[in-house]
């Protein structure tokens, strides 16, 4: 008979931690899974655990009075270990799991860069609920992990990196053409990511008012808070950008374009550079540790206090299609060597077994 493991998270939307939390349900068929939801919404359509509860929180800040019905649900269902993702789910989740259920949390972003921890009764809130209730934490990858116990100061009780993933099956229409800003037709540039403060689009925008008499052109996919705003800007400054909104086949999409990039201020380990260099897409980067540490010495960065560098790099990479092949091949090759769905599963199935051998049932 499978074990039920409950999996807890804020909502469904179209994010990197709820992208990952569907595909590991959807490999860990050795167990039933049981998705436990605060808010309503499933942007997965085809996404269909052993079942899928929504407490219907009516605000993040009453969250926390959730506690009873949690436990209630987590003794009903004989749930035998608790996986949580993301932050208000994740303290939920410490303060209704008892100490004989193991309990893994996942962090998906560098704390200290993250808007939403450098609230102060948040971060107290999190180093408080760790103290009274320790659980492995996972990682999006090496740095992530490190910072968090860093940043926090606490002492680990279990740490696991699993490195954000990329299912190869899924996205397997390579790019295979390369083209020069020479060429008739516009050098095109993808972004992917919801227009907030954090993915940081209005340093693209500060770049290509550089290039509105160039041969580039600029498509943001997302919807988020300040894309009214970015609308606006396009429109005024008659900017050679153009707003896409969400996309469900983005995996088709990407491979259509000459360049992907991204300007965010902070990330964990994106999940939507991850598919870009699994799609051999030639990238440019802003230069931040967590795109560091996934593209190495196979992306170009730049600064996010120069629009210019973006442009002057831009340009030299445009004229270089043999550049462009070589990067498409050296960050194809690195994603199938370390961040495919495989890797992470391996490392997940591991840290389910030991968690459960180490805890009485």
């Amino acid at each position: 008979m499978k074990k039920n493991i409950a999996h807890i998270i804020q909502n469904l939307g179209k994010g990197g931690a709820e992208t990952i939390l569907v595909a590991e349900v959807n490999e860990l068929q050795e167990y039933h899974n049981i998705v436990i939801t605060l808010f309503k919404g499933n942007t997965f359509p085809h996404f269909n655990p052993g079942k899928l509860i929504c407490l219907n929180v009516k605000h993040y800040l009453l969250t926390p009075f959730y506690f009873f019905k949690l436990k209630k649900i987590l003794r009903t269902h004989q749930i035998v270990l608790v996986h949580s993702h993301l932050y208000w789910a994740t303290l939920l989740a410490r303060l209704a799991t008892p100490a004989t259920i193991p309990l893994v949390t996942t962090i998906h972003t560098y704390v200290a860069q993250s808007v939403e921890y450098k609230k102060k009764f948040m971060q107290w809130l999190e180093k408080w609920s760790y103290r009274q209730r320790p659980s492995i934490i996972m990682g999006d990858s090496v740095g992530v992990v490190n910072e968090y116990f860093r940043f926090f100061n606490l002492k680990p009780y279990l740490k696991v990196d699993a490195y954000s993933f990329v299912d190869p099956r899924v996205f397997s229409k390579r790019k295979e053409r390369f083209r020069n800003a020479a060429a008739q037709e516009k050098f095109k540039i993808i972004t992917v990511g919801r227009p907030t403060l954090q993915k940081n689009h209005t340093y693209l925008l500060d770049a290509f008012r550089m290039l509105k008499h160039d041969n580039f052109e600029l498509h943001i996919y997302g919807m988020g808070d300040r894309y009214e705003a970015l609308k606006q800007r396009i429109e005024q400054e008659e900017l050679p950008v153009v707003l896409m909104g969400q996309a469900a086949n983005i995996q088709d999409i990407i491979p259509q374009y000459d360049l992907f990039t991204m300007s965010s201020l902070y990330e964990g380990f994106s999940v939507a550079v991850l598919e870009a260099m699994a799609l051999k897409m030639p990238m440019m980067l802003a230069d931040i540790p967590s795109f560091r540490e996934q593209g190495a010495e196979e992306v170009i960065y730049f600064d996010l206090s120069n629009p210019g560098d973006f442009v002057q790099k831009l340009k030299s990479l445009a004229e270089d299609g043999g550049k462009q092949q070589k990067m498409a091949e050296g960050v194809w090759k690195r994603v199938m060597d370390h961040f495919t769905l495989e890797h992470h599963m391996a490392a997940l199935r591991k840290t389910y077994e030991t968690a459960l051998a180490e805890t009485p049932q």
